[in-house]
């Protein structure tokens, strides 16, 4: 069943959630060491702690989305899209959770 937008938050928030959706697809099909490949490319920062590793991958999920004015922040091991009070979860790929703790395979040798 179709639920339409029942306020201007819900319709703003539609096409950023597809966007990202879109996105985390996109990144999913990436091996850890390419993920943190294209995060160092995207985002420009280090990889030293985990809150780098955390803020470089919601930079690069966001990378080329207009977000309108929607927050992204992390939601336990999903993704949070919010504006005002409207929110929506997005799941996420293992790997994403893998790459922020810092899972060995991401390192260089």
């Amino acid at each position: 069943m179709i639920t339409l937008p029942r306020s201007r938050n819900e319709f703003v928030l539609a096409p950023v959630v597809l966007q990202v959706s879109a996105r985390i697809e996109a990144l999913s099909k990436l091996s850890l060491t390419e993920l943190a490949t294209e995060v160092a490319l995207v985002a420009n920062t280090p990889d030293w702690t985990r809150e780098f590793r955390s803020e470089g991958l919601l930079r690069t999920i966001c990378e080329g989305i207009d977000c309108h004015g929607c927050e992204l922040a992390w939601d336990g091991k999903d993704l949070r899209l919010s504006r005002h009070d409207t929110k929506v979860v997005l799941g996420v790929p293992g790997q994403f959770g893998d790459y922020v703790r810092g899972a060995a395979s991401t390192r260089a040798a």
